[in-house]
């Protein structure tokens, strides 16, 4: 008795996962993971337009899992840079607006390798907001840009709104609370601008809980 109990935990403890994570999908459509920028900051007064398709491939480590997506999920972003190797951006992704600040921690003049941090908040208008923080590793080799980021999400439900209650419990708290992402990339240099192909992997709760990978491409250009 008591192991057919330990398994129907366990069955119920999947069972719950999987529905948490398909109910993220409902209300967001996705929780874009991607970045598409290096640990290198604009220069100031320089300012950036970007484009993006994230989530062009998007798997779930649930085989069990289907994800029903559109093609992809576009968005716009604009970055400026500031003094002290600042700079500060916004992006749109469908009814998500995302406000961004970033710090290369090095000096412009350090070759060996690029380190920067990052802080974001957004506004999924109408379901939640988040904020998410992180930092990125990169390095420029003729022009090729690789790197690597990990960032952090904390997401909160607006007034009047609780996304823990029900059957979830606290498995949605857990979801919220421990959401975080590795990412892989490379900017390519395309005439004045570049392109970053973009694969994020990104882990919910805890205990590492079900895992999503995905692919997606942005493309940012100097406007001056």
């Amino acid at each position: 008795m008591e192991e057919e109990s330990a398994v129907g935990v366990a069955i119920k403890g999947a069972i719950i996962q999987s529905l948490v994570v398909m109910l993220a999908f409902t209300l967001s459509g996705c929780i874009v993971a991607s970045n598409f920028y290096t640990a290198r900051t604009l220069r100031p007064g320089k300012i950036d337009l970007g484009f993006g398709a994230d989530d062009i491939s998007l798997k779930s480590t649930d085989k069990s899992l289907v994800i029903d997506k559109p093609p992809f999920i576009p968005s716009v972003a604009l970055a400026y840079g500031l003094p002290l190797r600042l700079e500060i951006g916004a992006r749109y992704w469908p009814g998500i607006l995302e406000g961004t600040l970033r710090d290369q921690i090095n000096p412009m003049a350090f070759t060996l390798f690029d380190f920067g941090v990052n802080f974001s908040y957004a506004e999924y208008f109408g379901h939640y907001s988040y904020i998410r923080y992180g930092a990125s590793l990169s390095k420029d080799i003729s022009g090729f840009e690789p790197f690597v980021n990990y960032t952090f999400y904390h997401f909160g439900a607006n007034a009047g709104t609780s996304l823990s209650d029900g059957i979830f419990n606290g498995q949605f708290t857990d979801f919220i609370d421990n959401n975080h992402v590795l990412g892989f990339g490379i900017a390519i240099p395309v005439q004045t601008a570049k392109l970053y192909p973009e694969l994020d992997y990104q882990s919910f709760g805890s205990g590492g809980g079900i895992g999503l990978w995905s692919f997606g491409i942005g493309l940012r250009a100097p406007l001056n």
